[in-house]
């Protein structure tokens, strides 16, 4: 967030970071936008830098909305009054809250649970800048237009080999990379960006 210029100083407390999440499913989640987390990125409790929030879901020609758009974008407006500290302390209590709620009948500890995780998207959703898009050819139309696309594929390529170590455990936490037995978990976009895309989306239905 801090000056481009060629002699400024870098400066870690500007650094902020852009958090993806990609989709596969043929059906839109409308909750996982919201639920993205800032993780890795440092939150100065007085001044937290904004970040974006990226959810591609490219399994789903559906629109958000029923104005027909495949990208959708939000801006945190919550009162600018309101401090971030306040909605960490806020959501620390409701954390303490159910870790002493364990006395409570089941319905007493969900409404608990139901609070805190209210508070906690209160608290993520602080200056952040959220972008979904949905639709594998409207998502990838862009890098056409941009006159980049063999350069993405490229960076996907070469990106594409998963490590031999602990390959297994990798593959719960990469689910596209089950598509398929041969291939690494991006192998479906690489060959998306060299091969036909009606081709290529009836292989990987």
């Amino acid at each position: 967030m801090g000056s481009m210029a060629n002699d400024a100083i870098f400066d870690p407390a500007m650094l902020t970071g852009i958090v993806v999440q990609v989709q596969y499913k043929s059906k839109g989640d409308l909750a996982s936008g919201q639920n993205i987390r800032p993780f890795g990125i440092f939150r100065d409790l007085e001044a937290p830098l904004p970040y974006v929030a990226f959810l591609m879901e490219l399994g789903t020609e559906s629109a958000y909305g029923h104005q027909g758009k495949k990208v959708e974008s939000t801006v945190w407006s919550r009162d600018r009054n309101t401090k971030f500290s306040t909605l960490v302390q806020e959501w620390s209590v409701e954390v303490d809250n159910l870790a002493k709620a364990k006395d409570k009948t089941e319905s007493e500890r969900k409404k608990i649970k139901r609070q805190m995780e209210a508070k906690r998207q209160d608290m993520d959703s602080y200056n952040r800048y959220s972008i979904s898009a949905r639709g594998i050819h409207d998502v990838y139309g862009i890098l056409a237009k941009a006159n980049i696309t063999d350069a993405f594929a490229t960076l996907l390529k070469v990106t594409l080999p998963s490590p031999p170590e602990n390959a297994e455990i990798l593959k719960h936490m990469r689910p596209l990379e089950r598509m398929e037995t041969a291939v690494g978990h991006t192998a479906w976009m690489w060959d998306f960006m060299t091969e036909k895309p009606n081709e290529v989306a009836r292989r990987y239905e």
